[in-house]
């Protein structure tokens, strides 16, 4: 028989490269996060510098922030507060800055249109 069957342990269906946790790995940590660490440090690599890294991530977000009227900041709070562990409160300081001012122009935005709609009844 041919040792090519597609069977269940062919390497490509178990994935390029895949290595089991270490025996010492910590159980809270999954290997997902860890394979997001290893993601993050590959783009800091290819970038040159963790502050490189950190300035074009603010230029994207800003980006983002700016084209998107409806833009989720709950889940990019959740994805800075995710890089702030990774990099450090100060470096993710401004992108902060900037989700919040959102947020609270979205919040009072509503507030208004609210406000507005209440006083022509």
């Amino acid at each position: 028989e041919d040792s090519d069957d597609g069977g269940d342990d062919d390497p490509a269906l178990l994935g390029d490269g895949w290595v089991p946790d270490p025996v010492e790995a910590d159980p809270r940590n999954t290997s997902r996060s860890r394979k997001s660490n290893d993601i993050l440090s590959m783009l800091v690599h290819i970038y040159g510098s963790k502050e490189l890294f950190v300035n074009e991530y603010r230029l994207m977000l800003a980006d983002k922030l700016l084209s998107s009227l409806d833009f989720d900041t709950d889940r990019e709070v959740r994805n800075l507060e995710l890089l702030k562990l990774r990099f450090g409160e100060s470096s993710m300081h401004s992108c902060e800055i900037m989700v919040k001012d959102v947020a609270d122009s979205k919040r009072i935005n509503s507030n208004v249109n609210t406000t507005l709609e209440g006083n022509k009844r």
